[in-house]
């Protein structure tokens, strides 16, 4: 079969963090990722609290973009997707930012649903992997958790919660109340149904890949590297038990962390710990993946597997 040559770059906003992947697919179907950024842009500092994204906040992601807009341009993309989550779902504001960065950028955001965003995420993780098992699908967000589920590369359903791990900072962490954070997390997650008993429990986005990069020391950070690392769940409760010890500036220092998510470390870590135990699981697998690469295969609709990394 032959496929059509393309080239394309996929954004996504999040409440935390902006990532950027550019990918091309050649005429034999192979996917090979050229470029995958991310950069911490802190798009809902302080929307908990005020319903608004703040200026320094809208400054920070516009400055990064047009730093982006620098590599798809690069590469002369055939298309440009931009896609937001829970920050711009729940900013009083959120049209005044989208025009922002309309005009900075010249690319229109696209702002998912919540169940949207639920079938990227389950997608982005199962497309390239080969079995038809009880998986659910996990994305922690600053602003939102994602948890899917369904049987291989069949998405059968999910939910979008509305904590993460800006939220959980600024409304527990910063007074290090872990039992009320846990307590937090408990009652939102009842809102999932019960499940099938789970094969496979999948963990994407920055606070899954964190917790790998520290666990296994990995540095320089590494997307083939951190893709498929497994950690047992005695090894997470070890870490949150230290992390809660810590200052930020020691937790700063810990190889493999990156400082500008070091003060969303212990929040990340504890919905992983609280999931674990509501659905009895004992290990998770790391995957680096995330709405860049979901919308990415949905525009495609098919390609070669494995997929390839440049570099």
């Amino acid at each position: 079969m032959k496929y059509r040559q393309r080239t394309i770059a996929s954004l996504d906003l999040g409440t935390n963090t902006l990532l950027l992947m550019v990918s091309e697919r050649s005429s034999d179907g192979t996917l090979k990722v050229i470029e995958d950024r991310h950069e911490v842009v802190r798009l809902g500092q302080g929307l908990e609290e005020s319903g608004i994204i703040n200026d320094q906040a809208i400054e920070r992601t516009l400055a990064a973009l047009i730093g982006m807009k620098e590599v798809w341009e690069k590469y002369a993309c055939d298309s440009v997707y931009l896609c937001a989550t829970a920050a711009l779902r729940e900013a009083k504001n959120a049209e005044e930012v989208r025009k922002k960065i309309s005009d900075t950028i010249g690319i229109e955001t696209e702002i998912l649903a919540k169940n949207e965003e639920v079938r990227l995420t389950y997608r982005s993780v199962l497309a390239d992997l080969d079995h038809e098992d009880p998986s659910m699908v996990v994305d922690i967000g600053g602003g939102s958790t994602e948890i899917a589920w369904g049987l291989g590369s069949r998405f059968d359903g999910g939910r979008s919660l509305s904590f993460g791990t800006v939220k959980l900072l600024e409304s527990f962490m910063k007074n290090n109340d872990l039992e009320g954070a846990r307590a937090h997390i408990e009652s939102k997650l009842e809102r999932i149904p019960p499940l099938p008993p789970l094969q496979h429990y999948y963990g994407t986005a920055g606070s899954y890949t964190q917790l790998a990069a520290l666990i296994y020391e990995l540095e320089p950070y590494s997307a083939q590297t951190v893709d498929m690392k497994v950690i047992k769940k005695e090894t997470l409760e070890t870490w949150i038990q230290k992390l809660s010890t810590l200052s930020l500036d020691e937790i700063q220092n810990l190889p493999g962390v990156n400082p500008k998510r070091a003060d969303v470390l212990l929040s990340g870590a504890l919905i992983v710990e609280t999931l674990m135990r509501r659905f009895g699981l004992q290990e998770f697998v790391v995957r680096d993946r995330g709405i860049r690469f979901g919308k990415t295969f949905d525009v495609l609709k098919g390609f070669v597997s494995p997929i390839e990394f440049r570099g």
